[in-house]
């Protein structure tokens, strides 16, 4: 099973069903699966291809959402960042990850990191998606995230899960 086709099928199957409660935000299935396919192939036309790293911040919001299953419907690897991170873990996590794309909302932290600023990211998270967006076919053995560790030892830990691992409680 993978994570974003078990999203589409809930979404073609109940669109108008509430996918997301964030505070007083709700997303439905139909939404939440157009939000994901636009962001797919705004990563696509950003040139991330499948197995690149899509480095973003974990913000508490349904565009972490749109992200998270925009970078796997892309084919890429997502690695969520805690926002509350300092520069230098963060600048140790991008050397180590080597995204092909960095989002963070930050503009200082973005700047720092090289990341997407918050005009291009506000649109890919805005893109609609077209009737011939669909997920890029992925295997259930391929790295589906990357987490980091917030480095008790010292330095940031990345643990490489598979999109196996992320449905194996489903």
């Amino acid at each position: 099973m993978i994570i974003v086709r078990e999203m589409l099928r809930q979404a073609a199957a109940l669109p108008a069903k509430t996918a997301i409660i964030c505070g007083d935000r709700t997303c439905s299935y139909r939404r939440l699966a157009n939000r994901v396919l636009g962001v797919a192939r705004f990563l696509r036309e950003q040139g991330v291809r499948k197995g690149d790293r899509v480095l973003f911040g974990a913000v508490q919001t349904p565009d972490f959402a749109y992200m998270y299953f925009g970078a796997h419907a892309a084919g890429a690897v997502a690695v969520p960042v805690d926002l509350k991170l300092g520069r230098e873990k963060l600048a140790y996590i991008r050397r180590q990850s080597e995204p092909a794309l960095v989002w963070h909302p930050d503009p200082d932290i973005r700047t720092a990191l090289g990341g997407l600023s918050f005009e291009e990211t506000k649109s890919a998270l805005s893109v609609s998606c077209h009737a011939e967006d669909v997920p890029v076919a992925v295997r259930p053995d391929d790295t589906a995230d990357i987490l980091f560790t917030t480095g008790t030892t010292g330095k940031p830990k990345g643990v490489a899960l598979s999109h196996r691992n992320i449905t194996a409680g489903a």
